[in-house]
C-alpha cells in the first residue's frame, strides 16, 4: 500500500492567534493550502487551550500583538513556559524597534508589520526552520 504525503511527513503545525475573525480564517486557509496544519485561536486564552490539547506538537506560533485578553509578549512568555524554544512571529502595526524592546534579542522571534501578505510570512517561517510539508 503506497504511503501518502501526510503519512510520510506530518504537516508542520502552526498556532495562529488572531482576534480578527476574517483575517484569522483567511490566513488559516492560505497556510493550510500551502501545506501547514493550522490550529487557530481568537484570544490568548484560547491559544493556551489549543496548545494544551496539541500536547506540545506546535512548531511555531504566529501571534497578533494586540489581543483582547493580553498582549503578544505576555502570551509568548506563557507559551514558552510550556515549549521553551517555540519560534514566534509577532504580527503588529507597531514599529519593530518598539516591539523588540518587549522581546529582547531572542533569535526565535520575528516581526511582521500589518497589513501583510502570505508571501511575506512564509519566508519568515523558513528563517525559523518551518517549511510546508507539501511541494508546490
Amino acid at each position: 500500500m503506497p504511503v501518502t504525503q501526510t503519512e510520510a511527513t506530518p504537516l508542520p503545525r502552526i498556532l495562529l492567534v488572531e482576534d480578527e475573525t476574517l483575517v484569522r480564517l483567511a490566513l488559516s486557509e492560505e497556510l493550510t493550502a500551502l501545506g501547514f496544519d493550522v490550529a487557530d485561536a481568537g484570544s490568548a486564552t484560547e491559544a493556551l487551550q489549543k496548545l494544551d490539547r496539541a500536547a506540545g506538537v506546535i512548531q511555531v506560533a504566529i501571534i497578533d500583538f494586540n489581543l483582547p485578553d493580553r498582549k503578544g509578549d505576555v502570551l509568548t512568555n506563557e507559551l514558552r513556559t510550556i515549549l521553551p524554544e517555540l519560534p514566534v512571529v509577532i504580527v503588529s502595526a507597531y514599529r519593530h524597534d518598539m516591539l523588540r524592546a518587549c522581546f529582547g534579542q531572542h533569535e526565535q522571534v520575528r516581526f511582521l508589520g500589518k497589513p501583510y501578505r502570505i508571501e511575506e510570512l512564509v519566508p519568515l517561517l523558513h528563517v525559523l526552520g518551518i517549511d510546508p510539508a507539501l511541494e508546490h
